[in-house]
C-alpha cells in the first residue's frame, strides 16, 4: 500500500480516498515498526496499544515528538545495523541534533516522494539549477540534513552549479559565477531553477544584490525554491512578502514562482510546498494535524497549535507520526484548482522557555557567559518608583510595552534620589519596618488583590513568610541573635564596654530572575529591614509582578501600639524598578557602578554576565546562581501505609510549588529498595497525589515549547521505563532503572523516580551545584547522610514537603547579614 500511494500524483486524490489509502498505509507502517523496533513496541504497549489495534482516524496513531530523535535516537531503529546505509543528522543550530538511520527502502521512498512533490510544484521538466550553497560532500557516514536536502532537489537538475563557496571560513556568494550563469541563461531562454536555504539565500544573495541595485533577469518560467531557515529572518522582521519582493527585484521572478518548501529531518523526503493559495499543502502520502499545546488533543481547523505530521515513508526508524515544536494552523481542506490536500500555515517555532533563574540547569551547558553586545546608547526604562506607579489595569502576566515606560536619563541622579529617600527609613525601628511589611502582606492576599491568581505561585508562602514573628526570627538568626543591632549599638555577650551595631550598606542593586514571580521580594524585604536603598532590574518574564506587590505600600498607614504612624510611602521613596534589554550592557554597567551591593538571582549565563560588569571596589556581591535539588527516601520512611501516603502527599507539594522552576525544586526522587513499599508503589501513589494536587495548585498555562519538551521526556520514559501522566501536560511521573543518576530537569511537574540500594549511593552526585536534598531518612542515617553531603557541597536538608520554603541561611549564607555593615563601640576586650 505504501508503494502504491507513492505512485499516485501527490495532489490528485479526493479527500475521502486520500484518507482511506493513507490510513491503510500508516497501519502497514505501524505494524512494521511495532514488530521490528523494541522501544517503539514498548512505547505503544505503554499506551494500551497492540499490534492489531484498530485506528479509525489518523489522529489515533501514536506520535513521537522531534525531541525523541535527539534524546533517544539510539533506541529508534527498525532495521538491523547492517541494513543502515547512512545516518542523517539535523544541523542542530541549538541543542542536540536529531538523528535518523536510513536504509535502502527509506532512501528509495524519499527520492520518489520528493520527486513527485517537486514535479507538481515546479514542473516535471529537468532544467539548469543554481544552488546557493557549497557543494555538499559525498560519501557515507554522517550525512547532514542540509546536504541531503540539496541532493534531493537536484532530481530536477539537468546541470548544476554551486554559487556559494567558503572564503577564509566564511560562506561567500560567488557573484561573478552567478552573473556569468545569468548571462548564459538569458541567451538560452530555458527556464532555470534557483535553490537554497531561506536564510542563506536571502542574506548572501537577495538582500545584498537588491541593496546594490543588481538585476539578473531570468528566463520566463524560472523558479526560486527555498527551504527552512525562517526563524533567523523572522528575528530580522523579514516576511515572505519581503523575500518575494527582493527576488522580483534581483531576478525578475513573479511571487508565484518563488516557492517556499517546509520539511524537517525526522521525515526527510516529505516536503510541503506553497500551493495555489500560498499556504503549504500536504501530499497524498502525508497528513498534518494541529494539537492544542495544553491538552495535546487535535485542535479545530483555524486554531493554532503544535504541528504533527504523519507519513508511512520511514522504514528504518519509527518516524511515521512526529509532533514538531513548530506552531501552525490548518487553513482549509477543500480542493483549490487541481490541488487536493490539507492546507496549513506555519506560524513559527514554539518559543524557547525563559531562563529559569536559579533553577536553570538546562541552560547550564554553556561554560561561560555569552558576550553581550553593547548598544551605542543605553535604553534604561523606569518601571516603578514612588512617582511612577504601575499600570493597574494590566494583568500581572501581561507583556511589557517598553516604549510606554519613561526613560531614565541619568542613573546617577536616580541613585541619588533613592539614597535621599532611604534616609526616611532611619526614623523607623526594625520592628516598625517589620510591621509595615506584614501589613502590606495582608493586602497581597486580599480577595480583591490584582495578584490573586498568584496565590498558588508563591504568593501565599510570601505573605506567610512576611508575618511579624517569622521576619523577627529571621532577623534575629541572621544578625548574631539580635535584630535590634539595626537600631543602634548594644552590648556584646552582656559586656557593657564592648558594643556592636549594624547599619545599612547604601544602594543595593538587584538583578531579578524570571523563574518564580515573587522571588525578588524575599531578598528585597531583607534589604528593606537593613534600611538600604534598592534599585531592582526586572527580568523579562513576570515583569509586572514586583511593581504590583510594591504598589500595595502606596498610601498605607498603620498605627503602632505606642501611637506612632508608619507610612508605606516612606518605604517607597527608597526604591525603584528599572528594565532594559538583556543585551543592553551600557545600561547594565551604569546601574552596576552605582551599587554598594550587587545581588543577582539567575542561571549561570545571567550571574556571570553581572559579575563581569564594572563595580565599586568596595561593592559586595551576593550571588544566587544555578542549583539543582532532589529527594532521598529511606526504606524506614515507608514502613507504614500512613507514612507512605503522607510522604507522597508532601512530595507532590514540593513538585508543584513554583512548577519546579525554583532552585530548591526536586526533579529526581531516589528510593531505597527492599522496603515495605517499592519505588513503583511510590510512583503510583505520587501520580495520584499530583493529580489531586491540581485542585490545591492549579497548573498554569504552559508554552508550546515546554509542552513539546514534556512530551519528549514522557516518551523517553515510555521507551525505557514506565510513565504515569495526566491528561494534557499538567504532571508526569517517570519510573526507570537508571539508578543513582540525576534526571535532567524538564520542569512542568515532571518527576523521575529511581530505586537505589542505599541512600549513600547518591553521595557521589553531590557537588557545589546541588542546593537542596529533601530527606526522608531517620536516626543516625539521617545525620550521617547530611554531614557527608554537606562536606561535598549541598547546603539544605529539609524534610520532604518543606524543600521550597525559603529560609535563612539560603545557599549557605544569611542574606541579611551580607546586607549590613557592622560597627563597634568601646574597643576590644
Amino acid at each position: 500500500m505504501i508503494d502504491q500511494l507513492l505512485q499516485t500524483p501527490p495532489y490528485s486524490l479526493p479527500a475521502d480516498e486520500r484518507t482511506k489509502q493513507l490510513l491503510a498505509a500508516m497501519y502497514e507502517a505501524y505494524q512494521h515498526h511495532f514488530d521490528h523496533c523494541a522501544a517503539y513496541r514498548r512505547f505503544c504497549e505503554g499506551r494500551g496499544l497492540v499490534r492489531s489495534s484498530v485506528f479509525l482516524d489518523l489522529a489515533d496513531f501514536p506520535y513521537l515528538p522531534v525531541q525523541a530523535f535527539k534524546e533517544s535516537a539510539d533506541l529508534l531503529r527498525s532495521v538491523s545495523n547492517d541494513q543502515v546505509k547512512s545516518t542523517l543528522q539535523s544541523s542542530a543550530t541549538s541543542g542536540l541534533p536529531s538523528t535518523v538511520a536510513i536504509d535502502a527502502i527509506t532512501a528509495k521512498r524519499q527520492v520518489r516522494a520528493l520527486a513527485g512533490v517537486l514535479s507538481a510544484a515546479l514542473g516535471p521538466k529537468r532544467r539548469p539549477v543554481a544552488v546557493f550553497d557549497v557543494n555538499p560532500r559525498s560519501g557515507g557516514g554522517m550525512l547532514g540534513a542540509r546536504s541531503a536536502a540539496v541532493q534531493g532537489f537536484l532530481n530536477l537538475a539537468r546541470e548544476v552549479e554551486y554559487v556559494v563557496a567558503p572564503e577564509h571560513g566564511v560562506l561567500t556568494l560567488q557573484r561573478k559565477v552567478l552573473e556569468e550563469l545569468a548571462a548564459h541563461w538569458r541567451n538560452s531562454e530555458e527556464p532555470v531553477l534557483l535553490f537554497g536555504f531561506t536564510y542563506l539565500l536571502y542574506s548572501l544573495a537577495l538582500e545584498p544584490l537588491a541593496d546594490a541595485g543588481v538585476t539578473l533577469q531570468l528566463p520566463a518560467g524560472s523558479h526560486l525554491a527555498h527551504l527552512g531557515g525562517w526563524k533567523k529572518l523572522a528575528d530580522r522582521a523579514v516576511s515572505k512578502d519581503v523575500f518575494a519582493e527582493k527576488a522580483a527585484k534581483v531576478f525578475g521572478l513573479p511571487p508565484e514562482n518563488v516557492v517556499d518548501f517546509y520539511g524537517f529531518t525526522e521525515q526527510m523526503g516529505v516536503t510541503y510546498p506553497d500551493g495555489p493559495t500560498g499556504d503549504k499543502t500536504a501530499p497524498a502520502f502525508a497528513e498534518v494535524i494541529v494539537r492544542d499545546p495544553q491538552t495535546l488533543m487535535p485542535a479545530p481547523d483555524g486554531e493554532p497549535g503544535l504541528l504533527q505530521f504523519l507519513t508511512p515513508l520511514p522504514h528504518s526508524y519509527p518516524g511515521i507520526s512526529v509532533l514538531t515544536d513548530d506552531i501552525g494552523v490548518i487553513t482549509g481542506r477543500d480542493p483549490i484548482g487541481d490541488w487536493q490536500g490539507t492546507r496549513f500555515r506555519v506560524l513559527g517555532r514554539a518559543k524557547q522557555a525563559e531562563v529559569r533563574g536559579c533553577g536553570d540547569i538546562l541552560g547550564d551547558k554553556v561554560a561561560a557567559a555569552r558576550k553581550r553586545v553593547a548598544k551605542g546608547q543605553g535604553d534604561l526604562r523606569l518601571l516603578f518608583s514612588s512617582e511612577a506607579a504601575p499600570a493597574t489595569q494590566a494583568r500581572w502576566d501581561a507583556p511589557l510595552a517598553m516604549e510606554s515606560l519613561p526613560k531614565v536619563d541619568s542613573v546617577a541622579d536616580l541613585a541619588e534620589r533613592l539614597r535621599i529617600g532611604r534616609s526616611r527609613l532611619d526614623a523607623y525601628s526594625v520592628d516598625d519596618l517589620i510591621a509595615l511589611i506584614a501589613a502590606v502582606a495582608e493586602r497581597w492576599v486580599a480577595p480583591d488583590s490584582p495578584l490573586a491568581e498568584l496565590r498558588q505561585q508563591g504568593l501565599i508562602f510570601l505573605s506567610s513568610w512576611c508575618q511579624p514573628e517569622r521576619l523577627s526570627r529571621l532577623a534575629d538568626d541572621s544578625l548574631r541573635g539580635h535584630r535590634s543591632y539595626l537600631d543602634g549599638p548594644r552590648p556584646v555577650g552582656g559586656n557593657r564596654v564592648r558594643q556592636l551595631g549594624a547599619r545599612h550598606r547604601g544602594l543595593v542593586v538587584h538583578w531579578l530572575a524570571g523563574n518564580v514571580p515573587v522571588l525578588g521580594m524575599l531578598t528585597l524585604v531583607q534589604s528593606i529591614l537593613a534600611r538600604n536603598a534598592n534599585l531592582l532590574k526586572a527580568a523579562s518574564r513576570f515583569t509586572r509582578v514586583l511593581p504590583l506587590l510594591l504598589e500595595s505600600f502606596r498610601g498605607l498607614e498603620i498605627k503602632t501600639p505606642g501611637g506612632r504612624t508608619l507610612l508605606g510611602d516612606d518605604l517607597l521613596a527608597s526604591l525603584a524598578i528599572v528594565y532594559c534589554d538583556r543585551d543592553d550592557r551600557v545600561s547594565a554597567e551604569a546601574i552596576s557602578r552605582e551599587a554598594d551591593v550587587r545581588l543577582a538571582w539567575g542561571g549561570r549565563e545571567a550571574v556571570e554576565a553581572v559579575s563581569t560588569l564594572p563595580r565599586k571596589v568596595s561593592a559586595e556581591d551576593i550571588i544566587f546562581g544555578p542549583k539543582l535539588s532532589f529527594m532521598v527516601i529511606g526504606r524506614s520512611a515507608l514502613a507504614t501505609e500512613r507514612a507512605f501516603q503522607r510522604l507522597a502527599r508532601r512530595a507532590a507539594t514540593d513538585v508543584c510549588v513554583f512548577e519546579q522552576t525554583g532552585c530548591a525544586s526536586p526533579h529526581t526522587v531516589f528510593i531505597e529498595r527492599d522496603g515495605v513499599f517499592s519505588a513503583e508503589d511510590f510512583a503510583t501513589k505520587l501520580a495520584a497525589e499530583l493529580d489531586q494536587a491540581l485542585v490545591r495548585f492549579p497548573s498554569p498555562p504552559i508554552s508550546a515549547d515546554d509542552a513539546s519538551r514534556v512530551e519528549a521526556r514522557r516518551i523517553r520514559g515510555e521507551l525505557t521505563g514506565r510513565v504515569w501522566r495526566s491528561a494534557g501536560v499538567a504532571w508526569t511521573v517517570i519510573l526507570d532503572d537508571a539508578g543513582a543518576e540525576l534526571a535532567p530537569p524538564c520542569y512542568g511537574r515532571v518527576i523521575t523516580i529511581r530505586a537505589i540500594d542505599q541512600a549513600e549511593n547518591v553521595l557521589p552526585l553531590i557537588n557545589d551545584s546541588i542546593q537542596t536534598v529533601g530527606l526522608a531518612l531517620s536516626g543516625e542515617q539521617r545525620l550521617d547522610f547530611a554531614r557527608r553531603a554537606a562536606q561535598r557541597g549541598a547546603e539544605r536538608f529539609p524534610d520532604i514537603g518543606r524543600m521550597t520554603l525559603f529560609e535563612a541561611p539560603w545557599d549557605g549564607l544569611f542574606p541579611l547579614d551580607r546586607l549590613v555593615k557592622w560597627y563597634t563601640l568601646g574597643g576590644p576586650m
